[in-house]
Formats: structure tokens, C-alpha cells, sequence
């Protein structure tokens, strides 16, 4: 196991990158030293029932926070906790690569909810039905239509000229929304984007560095951290947090 984790760090570093294991508390602090205003304007795809919101509210000062979450009953609960408050802005859609309707697969977690199939030939699976008393033998609930737009398109309706911080934490979904998202990164209005990258197969659709970063690199971004969770030999699901800022 350590040897796995030494050649992975000895590879990213060949790079100009590092691997450090960080907890949440890090990776605001990273974005926090990444900001040049002090009203930050963020945007949480992906919002959930508000973790993001709660941490960002208590360690960034706040213009505007603009959450999205497509699934019907968590954002029934964003609304009994934000909306009084006038500072955070919620959309009950999805955010992607076009402007559409799509079909969206409610897991019976509310976090691994997601518009792509549950990959039910894994360990992983076989280790969520194990646990019955929250699985119930059914991963998938049920299904939803909801809609879906583009960073692009939201900022030119709302007449938003920068987003200081995106947080994508979308299930496999992270590099459509980056597709959408194509003008305003070429443009700078985006200046750090932190997104949660599933490396295991646990969706029927797999996330790539290469798909995370063929928008982001080419239009003047730098990856600035990984954290380190888990590898592929282990029981966790491997997935860690990538944060990209604009390459003064």
C-alpha cells in the first residue's frame, strides 16, 4: 500500500503536482488564499441538504451563494433552512453541458443520486446491499425529470460578470458541466473550481482527468491540490477532492 501511494505521488510530481491528505477544513482554507475580493460570489452544484453552504457561510465572507439541487427533496430542505436568507440563491435544476430535461436516478443516499446508472457488478454494490437496514436491496428509489441549464447561460440571465469559487460535487456529472461552462472559462469569469472526481466505477460512466481538464487547462488553469482518498485496492470508494485556479 505504501508503495502504491509513494508511485502515485512520484508520478503527479513528475507533473509539477502534489498529493497531500487534506481534510475539509484545508481545502478552504486553499480557496480562502485563492480570492482577491472579499465578498466572494460561489456557486454549489450539486448543493445536496447545504454541508457546503453551512462550511462556506462560516469560513468566506459572502456576497451571493447560487446552490443548485434537482432532486426534489433536498432541495425541499434547503428551502426550510435558507429561505430566509436573502444571501443564498436556490434552483431547484441540475447544471450540465445544454440546456434540457433529463431523467434523473434518486439513490436511496441522497449524495449518490446521480443522471448516470449505478455500475451493479462491483464490490462496492455488493457491500451497500450488506448493509440492509439503509439499502433495503434497492439502490435506485425512483426516477425524476428535472431540468437542466449551463453555468453559461445561468450567468448571462443573471447578468453575473465573475463566480470566485465553483464546487461541483455532481456524481460523474463534473465534466458536462465544465462543457457548459466553456465561455465563461475562456473568458476568466471563474477564478477556483473545486470538484469531487470519482475514480471507482461505481456509476456506468467514469470520471477522467483528462475530461476534467481538457477545458480547464487550455484556458489558463492550474491544478493546486489533490487531497487523498483512498486508491482502488481498498474498501473505500476512491474518489478525492481537485481544486484549479486561474495561472497568474
Amino acid at each position: 500500500m505504501k508503495l502504491i501511494k509513494k508511485t502515485l505521488r512520484y508520478i503527479f510530481g513528475v507533473f509539477g503536482y502534489e498529493i497531500q491528505k487534506k481534510n475539509l477544513s484545508d481545502n478552504f482554507e486553499i480557496l480562502n488564499k485563492l480570492q482577491k475580493k472579499k465578498d466572494l460570489i460561489i456557486f454549489d452544484i450539486g448543493a445536496n441538504t447545504g454541508r457546503w453552504i453551512d462550511n462556506s457561510i462560516q469560513r468566506f465572507n459572502i456576497e451571493n451563494i447560487h446552490a443548485f439541487e434537482p432532486s426534489k427533496n433536498e432541495f425541499k430542505l434547503l428551502k426550510e433552512k435558507y429561505s430566509n436568507d436573502k444571501k443564498i440563491i436556490l434552483n431547484n435544476f441540475a447544471m450540465g453541458d445544454r440546456s434540457e430535461n433529463r431523467i434523473f436516478n434518486i439513490n436511496y443516499k441522497g449524495s449518490l443520486s446521480s443522471f448516470y446508472e449505478v455500475n451493479e457488478n462491483t464490490n462496492w454494490f455488493k457491500r451497500q446491499q450488506d448493509n440492509k437496514k439503509v439499502f433495503k436491496n434497492k439502490f435506485k428509489i425512483y426516477k425524476e425529470e428535472v431540468k437542466v441549464d449551463t453555468i453559461d447561460n445561468y450567468m448571462n440571465k443573471n447578468k453575473i460578470d465573475r463566480i470566485d469559487i465553483i464546487k461541483i460535487d455532481t456524481q460523474g456529472y463534473e465534466p458536462k458541466i465544465l462543457d457548459g461552462a466553456i465561455n465563461s472559462l475562456k473568458s476568466k469569469k471563474i477564478n477556483s473550481i473545486i470538484l469531487e472526481i470519482i475514480i471507482s466505477d461505481i456509476y456506468k460512466s467514469n470520471v477522467s482527468f483528462f475530461e476534467i481538464e481538457k477545458n480547464l487547462i487550455k484556458n489558463g488553469y492550474k491544478l493546486i491540490s489533490l487531497d487523498d482518498h483512498g486508491n482502488l485496492f481498498n474498501k473505500s470508494i476512491f474518489q478525492l477532492n481537485a481544486i484549479y485556479a486561474i495561472n497568474n
